[in-house]
Order: structure tokens, then sequence, then C-alpha cells
């Protein structure tokens, strides 16, 4: 199974041990947690998706356990495009 893809015109900086992304075409930037930070490093590292889904199932987190409804919409249009 396929895995997303970063959009070349997306930038990515460790700063204080936060993850941010820069898209530079649209000046969008967003901070990640932990989770998102391993997430982001396994779609660098061009694993699956199910990879992905697994590693964040693996991991336990507090509070909600899915993303707000368009989240994944919006990740793809913003960030990253699906392979």
């Amino acid at each position: 199974m396929p895995g997303a893809r970063i959009k070349k015109e997306v930038r990515s900086r460790d700063l204080q041990g936060e993850l941010v992304l820069l898209n530079l075409r649209t000046g969008v930037y967003f901070g990640l947690d932990a989770v998102g930070s391993r997430i982001w490093q396994l779609i660098e590292d061009r694993r699956s998706s199910r990879d992905i889904v697994e590693a964040k199932s693996a991991r336990p987190t507090s509070g909600s356990s899915s993303a707000p409804s368009g989240t994944t919409s919006w990740w793809t249009r913003t960030m990253a495009s699906a392979a």
C-alpha cells in the first residue's frame, strides 16, 4: 500500500524540540506535537500508509483517538499528497 509523499514546496525544521512545517507556496505553517512529528518522520522515510497507521495505533496518546473531521483532506491539500 503506497504512502503519502511530502509536497516539494513543504519544508520542515526542528525548533527547540517542536517540528514546524512550512508550505513555501501558500505560507501556511503548522507545528507538530510528538505524535505528529513521528508520523512526519515516517512519511519522510517513505513508509507505507499501513506502516504509519500501525505506528500511530501502537502509541497510546492522551485525548482524542481520532483526527477532527476534515483534517486528512486539509493535510493532503496543504502538506502532503497521496501517492
